[in-house]
């Protein structure tokens, strides 16, 4: 119940997802960051970019997330999309499904690009699931969509924060 009323208490934060090339934040790179900006409990705004990286894509990656590297040719660096997301995200609460994966990614970035770790408050959907739904044996993002009937595309970052933010809607109101 905890964690339920945290996000029960929660009227604005930013909901947040990237894809990445693996999933070790010190070898692998971010390819594609979103967010969605929440204000009275409803979208008000989205932030989306693809991330340059100068990394071979792995075609298992691409299989997963459809993007490649020519997708990437002309996106920014890290660096600049990492400016334009905190400053979108401002100091609201970041929520995410598996949240500390996307966080240690975007922490890792920022302290090798601008010296610092983002101090926002974390809050996870996939404890939220786990809590509220324990009879589940799976809460993997693209099974709780499928679960609950969301529309979505797995594995693109915008579309899986949209997912995320319309999965806290349907646990919260199963009360």
């Amino acid at each position: 119940m905890k964690i339920e009323q945290e996000f029960r208490a929660l009227t604005d934060y930013a909901v947040v997802d990237i894809e990445t090339t693996g999933i070790n934040c010190s070898t692998n790179d971010i390819i594609e960051i979103s967010a969605l900006k929440i204000d009275g409990g409803e979208i008000a705004d989205s932030f989306s970019e693809l991330v340059y990286t100068s990394k071979i894509i792995d075609p298992f990656i691409v299989n997963l997330t459809g993007i490649d590297n020519s997708m990437l040719k002309d996106a920014d660096d890290i660096s600049s999309v990492l400016c334009r997301f905190f400053d979108f995200a401002e100091d609201r609460v970041i929520v995410g499904h598996n949240i500390g994966f996307d966080m240690r990614f975007i922490s890792h970035q920022a302290q090798l690009n601008f010296g610092f770790t983002p101090s926002n408050k974390t809050l996870d959907t996939l404890k939220l699931s786990r809590e509220a739904l324990p009879q589940l044996k799976c809460h993997k993002l693209s099974y709780l969509k499928d679960y609950f009937g969301i529309e979505g595309v797995s594995h693109r970052a915008l579309s899986d924060c949209t997912v995320t933010y319309e999965l806290i809607q349907k646990i919260l109101n199963l009360r």
